[in-house]
């Protein structure tokens, strides 16, 4: 299991860039948190030496923290939208 956390990060959005190239960092957002996490399926057959799994679907998912701000509500109409924008979540480098 990978879990990262961004202190330190950033998180840039666009909801209709045409790249990830003219993303712009979000204000008001100082934290964010995502799980990679993979379920596994026990396969161990008798005779196995060691207990054998197969990995499954990831089970993705995460967490954005900060304050609110009234200027900045593009996370909000994010949510709206019919058609995803990009968003790029950037560990700490340091």
């Amino acid at each position: 299991m990978a879990i990262k956390t961004g202190r330190y990060g950033t998180i840039k959005y666009d909801p209709a860039a045409a790249s990830p190239l003219s993303l712009a960092p979000l204000s008001s957002v100082n934290s964010w948190k995502l799980s990679l996490k993979t379920d596994k399926t026990n396969v161990t057959c008798f005779g196995d030496t060691n207990k054998v799994y197969v990995p499954g679907l990831r089970d993705i998912s995460g967490s954005l923290g900060g304050f609110w701000n009234s200027s900045n509500v593009i996370l909000f109409d994010a949510t709206e939208t019919e058609t995803p924008g990009w968003l790029e979540l950037a560990p700490n480098s340091t």
